[in-house]
């Protein structure tokens, strides 16, 4: 029994003393391969191509009470699209009402309502009738859905003036353009 637990010690120590290598662990790899939608896009002037002359404001000037205003040919928003990888959706807002009087779906006291579509070409006699009303929200602007990379498209607006104002002051109301996957 003694020589039993000798020959266990000896061997113990052995295993402490001389620890066996451990084996490499197996691996194997995979590849990942991912192509990440983009969209590009600039606003310029209505005979503008890409990197042309900015659109930066339609300058309509002083109107009465109850008028709307449509944007002529010259003064329409070309939407020029880069390479875009996807189809997209043309989308408008007012992002900043003004100062004193505020978007609607209508004009009334203080209150102006926009209307914008979209075409694929210039117009020269531009209709925005069964366009989009715009509001503070992004909406889809009708005739601008489901444009194809490198497209342009030409958006046209209208301006209902307020029915009655508090005061005759410029406004300045911003709209973005935007774009979206469609």
């Amino acid at each position: 029994m003694k020589k039993l637990l000798s020959i266990f010690l000896i061997v113990g120590i052995a295993c402490v003393a001389f620890p066996r290598e451990a084996s490499a662990a197996s691996s194997a790899t995979f590849n990942i391969t991912v192509t990440v939608n983009f969209m590009e896009m600039q606003i310029v002037q209505y005979d503008q191509a890409w990197d042309g002359t900015t659109y930066t404001a339609w300058a309509i000037g002083s109107i009465a009470t109850s008028v709307t205003s449509t944007m002529t040919e010259s003064d329409g928003v070309k939407v020029a699209l880069g390479s875009t990888s996807q189809t997209i959706d043309i989308q408008s807002y007012v992002s900043n009402e003004g100062a004193a009087w505020t978007v609607d779906a209508a004009a009334a006291a203080d209150k102006y309502a926009i209307m914008s579509k979209g075409y694929s070409a210039t117009q020269v006699s531009p209709s925005v009738a069964s366009g989009t009303q715009l509001t503070t929200s992004a909406q889809d602007v009708t005739g601008a859905t489901a444009v194809a990379s490198g497209a342009d498209t030409w958006l046209y607006y209208d301006f209902d003036s307020p029915t009655s104002v508090a005061t005759g002051a410029e406004q300045t109301i911003v709209i973005t353009v935007a774009i979206v996957a469609a």
